[in-house]
């Protein structure tokens, strides 16, 4: 019979539209199934492992593995931040409603439980002890890379695990901050770069509208809450040391690391 590959691991990734944030493999993945598949060629590597048929899926004319799947594989290959972004991301994917545009905490718990079932099968498995962390890590409101990125910092740093996604009231109408510390009345903003430069998240506007935007709901949070909304960018949510000199530089308390 022939049985035509499954994209796999970080190349499924890429078809499930998760982020891979610091990959160093340009490969491309595949998991063969025939009995005497192809050789691995430079551009192509070819895993035989199982894959029960659960674990596939159709991706347009692709066969390839599942989210689930995918998630536990490519994690298991990145750098820590750049796992933890993608399993945030996974996380969401499966536990969003686009239509009622709700996230479901209940799903989230159901993706969380069948990655410790696939870690707790694999005991021996490459990459499988930062993959522990990562899974009990995750949280899929997260809503970008840099959020995810920004949230391993904070461990790293030993800063108090922030709520994520604040529902804020200003006006009869709702925003959200990407992070709150209710015991130290603060806020914390990611603003990503591609905010200013990714078409769908601009809505139309100009570069420089985006940022007078972010201005005025930062200023409308504060006023309406009194809580300081403290702010960094990717290059704080990279590197632990900048993103703590620029939290303390506004006026983050010195005392506040666990």
């Amino acid at each position: 019979a022939l049985y035509p590959p499954i994209w796999a691991s970080t190349t499924a990734a890429a078809f499930h539209v998760l982020p891979l944030l610091g990959v160093r493999d340009s490969h491309l993945h595949t998991i063969e199934r025939a009995a005497n598949p192809q050789k691995t060629r430079t551009d192509i590597v070819r895993h035989k492992v199982p894959l029960p048929a659960h674990d596939i899926v159709r991706i347009g004319a692709h066969l390839v593995t599942s989210l689930e799947r995918t998630a536990y594989d490519a994690a298991r290959m990145l750098p820590l931040d750049g796992a933890v972004a993608l399993m945030d991301a996974a996380m969401r994917t499966f536990a969003w409603d686009a239509e009622m545009r709700t996230y479901s905490m209940e799903r989230a718990e159901e993706f969380r439980a069948g990655m410790v079932q696939r870690i707790h099968a694999n005991p021996g498995a490459r990459g499988i002890k930062q993959l522990r962390f990562v899974v009990g890590f995750a949280d899929g409101r997260s809503e970008s890379p840099g959020e995810s990125q920004s949230r391993v910092r904070m461990w790293e740093l030993h800063i108090p695990t922030p709520v994520l996604q604040v529902p804020i009231e200003i006006a009869g109408s709702f925003r959200r901050a990407d992070f709150g510390w209710p015991q130290l009345r603060r806020f914390g903003e990611f603003d990503g770069a591609i905010k200013h430069i990714d078409p769908t998240m601009m809505n139309g506007r100009t570069a420089d509208q985006v940022l007078r935007d972010q201005r005025e709901r930062r200023d409308a949070i504060e006023s309406a809450t009194g809580w300081p909304v403290l702010h960094w960018g990717s290059r704080e949510s990279q590197d632990a040391e900048l993103l703590l000199a620029s939290l303390v530089s506004q006026g983050w308390p010195a005392y506040a690391r666990l």
